[in-house]
């Protein structure tokens, strides 16, 4: 590999590294991240760039992101890294929204069956919130 070769790929790897974490934040397990950017060598547009000079590396951010989503989905320690913080996150949520709630109000509820779906709404409009 030339010092070219391997300037371009520390580029990519570096804005690769970047928009996973604007794509998914502290969804993706740090030792997660690291093995996709490290592992981004091996696919075929970052080869092409790398060592063939095709660049057809993702140019915009939507471009971007739809890479690091590709990847991310072709991984399954990654698609299960970020559906656990998913879950911790809606379970955090929960747990927020019925400390929040007068304990009165949580057991009437809890009796009539809306206990369940109420939470389900907050967590989404909380999920939605921050997207």
């Amino acid at each position: 590999m030339t010092s070219e070769s391997a300037q371009r790929l520390r580029e990519i790897q570096h804005r690769y590294e970047v928009e996973l974490a604007l794509r998914f934040g502290n969804r993706l397990d740090p030792m997660i991240v690291k093995r996709l950017v490290e592992g981004v060598v091996a696919v075929p547009e970052v080869i092409g760039a790398v060592f063939a000079g095709i660049d057809d590396t993702p140019k915009t951010n939507t471009e971007w992101a739809d890479f690091c989503d590709t990847q991310v989905q072709a991984d399954e320690l990654a698609v299960r890294s970020v559906e656990f913080n998913d879950e911790k996150t809606k379970l955090r949520i929960r747990e927020q929204e019925i400390a929040a709630l007068n304990p009165n109000v949580r057991m009437a509820m809890a009796r009539s069956g809306e206990l369940d779906s109420y939470l389900d709404n907050k967590v989404t409009e909380h999920l939605d919130r921050n997207v």
